[in-house]
């Protein structure tokens, strides 16, 4: 055991060892991106077309009808994608592969600055490069890559600002494109604020200045959806979520079936079809739904929760699931990988979230930077407890996951604090 330390130790204190990881992930992801060719499916064959429509100019919406059912984030960002090179899926792709390296690069960075460990941030960023699922990722046009970037930069961005306009406006144009791809994400900034703002008169002025930007970037949609859709909001898809959530057949999973679709009455959606012209009066019923099935059964809501929690974080394979999985007959020897990939993906994942667990007493004892993560992680799980619980949903947090995953990696291997392995930490001067 001492000699498989000591050559992981050799290894990640290597001069290369971050290039080389992030010279692999790259690879690993444009293999899969050549090898797995599999349709856009479910959300992500909708986000598509919608890019596809915003680029040929017939704006958001199905079938010629204006529609706000999802926020335009993500279908926006692809549509001014389409409209300078072409509608490409493959192009998509390779956008996910450079943005996702982003992130592995802003999970190091923050690994690094928050905990002031160098190791640390070097196991994150290795975790994250070899990280099976997100992998698959690659290959979907899904709205998860493009946001977790934009909150990872957002976030280290408000971490340096220091009260900085130069960084703050910034900060505040990543969170107004992430609000707009997921209307959740408008509160998770003042966590970033409180967490590394000086003072109280510092937190505000830099409040005000995100805030005011990212209500700039929601102000134009937002105006669009009171002059097209009739009321000024950022989607018609908040009423419906929360309806599927707290209902009387409520699950705790993501259910729409025959008996949840008829309490919407007369709006109800014969099926898939959510684009009649009556989105809004139908978000608005749903909402309402929602809201009366909360308040007259909280016993029952309150006991779906831990089913939403075992739903949100039982399994990390959707990403296999919605490529490899929905190609239609797989020959017996790529259903085998595939039936691999899932089993090593599950392992990889459960292997991930223990060790992170790992270094809980350092979390708990350091400062308050070091909660950061634990209070993100906190933030998206509180939302689908209001909502339901889906694998996709707990993908932003893989991230923040594997930044105290290697805080434990470094502890394990004797390369925490780093001053004890003849290293500065840091710590001294962030004092």
């Amino acid at each position: 055991m001492e000699k498989l330390k000591a050559s992981l130790r050799k290894l990640i204190q290597h001069p290369y060892f971050v290039l080389g990881c992030l010279l692999i992930g790259v690879v690993l992801r444009l293999l899969w991106i050549w090898l797995i060719t599999a349709d856009q499916v479910n959300d992500f064959v909708w986000y598509q077309e919608r890019g596809v429509s915003i680029a040929n100019g017939a704006g958001y919406a199905v079938d010629g009808r204006p529609t706000a059912y999802w926020p335009v984030g993500y279908p926006g960002f692809l549509g001014v994608l389409f409209s300078i090179f072409g509608p490409s899926v493959l192009l998509a792709k390779l956008v996910n592969l450079v943005l996702y390296m982003g992130i592995i690069a802003l999970t190091y960075s923050f690994t690094k600055e928050i905990f002031h460990s160098e190791y640390s941030g070097r196991i994150a960023l290795a975790i994250l490069c070899f990280y099976p699922n997100h992998i698959a990722y690659t290959s979907l046009l899904a709205t998860e890559i493009f946001v977790v970037f934009l909150v990872m930069l957002g976030g280290l961005l408000l971490m340096r600002a220091s009260g900085r306009i130069g960084l703050l406006i910034p900060a505040g144009l990543c969170w107004g494109v992430a609000t707009l791809t997921k209307p959740q994400l408008i509160f998770l900034p003042l966590l970033f604020l409180v967490i590394f703002s000086k003072n109280i008169k510092a937190l505000l002025q830099s409040a005000i200045i995100v805030f005011l930007v990212i209500a700039a970037c929601l102000a134009p949609w937002i105006i669009r959806n009171d002059r097209v859709m009739g009321k000024p909001l950022l989607s018609t898809n908040g009423g419906i979520v929360l309806m599927q959530a707290n209902n009387p057949y409520a699950t705790g999973k993501h259910i729409w079936d025959e008996n949840v679709d008829s309490l919407l009455g007369d709006l109800r959606s014969k099926g898939e079809e959510m684009f009649d012209g009556k989105e809004v009066a139908r978000e608005a019923r749903a909402r309402q739904v929602g809201i009366t099935y909360i308040e007259q059964h909280p016993l029952r809501v309150l006991s779906l929760w831990p089913k939403k929690l075992f739903y949100l974080y039982r399994s990390d394979v959707d990403g296999f699931y919605y490529t490899m999985g929905m190609i239609p007959d797989l020959s017996r020897n790529m259903h085998l990988l595939y039936v691999a990939l899932r089993v090593w993906a599950e392992l990889y994942y459960f292997f991930v979230v223990g060790l992170a667990m790992f270094c809980w007493r350092v979390v708990r004892n350091g400062s308050r930077p070091y909660r950061l993560g634990v209070y993100v992680i906190l933030y998206f799980t509180a939302i689908c407890l209001v909502f339901f619980g889906n694998a996709r949903y707990h993908f932003p947090v893989i991230p923040w996951v594997a930044m105290y995953a290697g805080v434990s990696g470094a502890l394990l291997l004797g390369l925490w604090p780093e001053s004890e392995s003849g290293h500065s930490t840091g710590v001294e001067n962030a004092r």
